[in-house]
């Protein structure tokens, strides 16, 4: 039985992690271009990557993640390592659903299911946020 997990990896997401890596190891230019290349390449003929600092090519690479891998599970994480914060206003979720979450907040974090803390005497329960679900917010 070949029951192996098989790690997938497109390359649109390589090309995508180079430019930001580029980006901010030093280089925005280099990573300007990598991202201009790609998507003008392979995606928008008609797209210009207008950003100079390492920060605005983070935030252009961002978006392009956003449009390229949109549904594929990455942006929690991509909102975790960028500090961003959720806000569905105006993108037409029913009123339940509308949320504004600011980076950093607990309700972001996945907490240790308490199965696992009882099971485990290492895990210090403290560091465990006590977690409520947001409330929403006015769709404007």
């Amino acid at each position: 039985v070949n029951a192996n997990d098989i790690p997938l990896m497109r390359v649109e997401e390589m090309y995508l992690i180079l430019a930001e890596a580029q980006a901010m190891s030093g280089s925005a230019s280099t990573g300007a271009a990598t991202l201009q290349n790609f998507v003008s390449t392979y995606r928008d003929p008609s797209y210009t990557c207008t950003a100079s600092s390492a920060e605005a090519v983070q935030e252009a690479v961002w978006q392009q993640r956003r449009i390229e891998l949109w549904g594929e599970g990455f942006s929690y994480f991509d909102i975790m390592r960028l500090k961003k914060g959720i806000d569905r206003r105006g993108a037409g979720f029913e009123a339940a659903y509308v949320y504004n979450i600011n980076a950093g907040d607990d309700v972001l974090v996945f907490p240790i299911p308490t199965s696992e803390i009882e099971a485990n005497a290492l895990i210090d329960n403290d560091t465990n946020p006590t977690l409520t679900a947001p409330s929403p917010v006015a769709d404007n």
